[in-house]
């Protein structure tokens, strides 16, 4: 038996706004802070936010939402799981709470992983986050709609044909590159439904690993792409790249 198709007019208009509320906020604060977090799963009355490193099992994930009685006039209940549950324990726990708390859980739970991305355990993980700034400076996008609207379908496509390149190079040794090619094909997958700055920003972060696998790997990858740019007669966006890529693509 299919699904029936999500109808609002099912649901309480109580649950319906409260939900809407909460859910803007949410989808905003993952916009602003998408270097750390991603959304993974949504629907209108459920939404899964988790930490953006494969590694990690770390979620916010809002499963129900309910009126706590059908006296008028009572609370809208949101059940939700996260983990960590605070920065003491790192184990998932299931909370039940109104709008108010629920939000200040969300708060805490992201200041929790924002803290975990800013300790740097390893020179690794700082040199990691210095090339992704690094990028990120070069190819922020500055329109006033970066944050709301897409790439239009002109720069999706080459963006995509540019991963595609990229995900060719890596695929010569795909054994050693494995997670830099899930990556790639994660974000090209993903394209479609990315604002401009989620794809400068995972951008960044995908640049950052390429060139901390090696330069030689790195430099055939930019190689590839200017064969590729020049091909499709945008040669014209590498007068926009810093001298040190210029000269490095020769």
């Amino acid at each position: 038996m299919e699904n029936k198709p999500f109808d609002k007019r099912d649901y309480p208009i109580k649950i319906l706004k409260e939900a809407e509320q909460l859910f803007n906020f949410i989808k905003a604060d993952v916009e602003e802070n998408q270097e750390i977090l991603k959304i993974t799963q949504e629907h209108p009355l459920d939404i899964l936010v988790q930490e953006t490193s494969r590694k990690s099992e770390f979620r916010f994930n809002i499963k129900h939402i309910e009126i706590e009685d059908t006296i008028i006039g009572s609370p809208i209940m949101f059940n939700y799981v996260l983990m960590p549950q605070n920065s003491i324990y790192t184990e998932s726990q299931a909370r039940r709470e109104k709008i108010k708390d629920t939000l200040e859980d969300y708060k805490q739970w992201r200041s929790i992983i924002r803290d975990y991305h800013n300790v740097n355990l390893t020179p690794d993980q700082a040199i990691l986050l210095e090339y992704e700034e690094e990028f990120y400076t070069h190819f922020e996008i500055v329109d006033e709609d970066s944050d709301t609207k897409p790439f239009d379908l002109p720069n999706q496509l080459l963006i995509d044909a540019l991963y595609e390149k990229t995900i060719e190079v890596l695929e010569q040794n795909s054994e050693e590159n494995k997670e830099l090619i899930e990556e790639a094909k994660e974000i090209k997958r993903d394209i479609p439904n990315m604002t401009k700055k989620s794809t400068v920003r995972k951008t960044s972060k995908f640049l950052a690993k390429l060139r901390k696998q090696g330069l030689s790997l790195f430099k055939s990858v930019l190689k590839e792409i200017k064969g590729e740019l020049i091909k499709r007669g945008v040669g014209s966006f590498l007068d926009n790249l810093p001298d040190w890529w210029t000269n490095l693509l020769g």
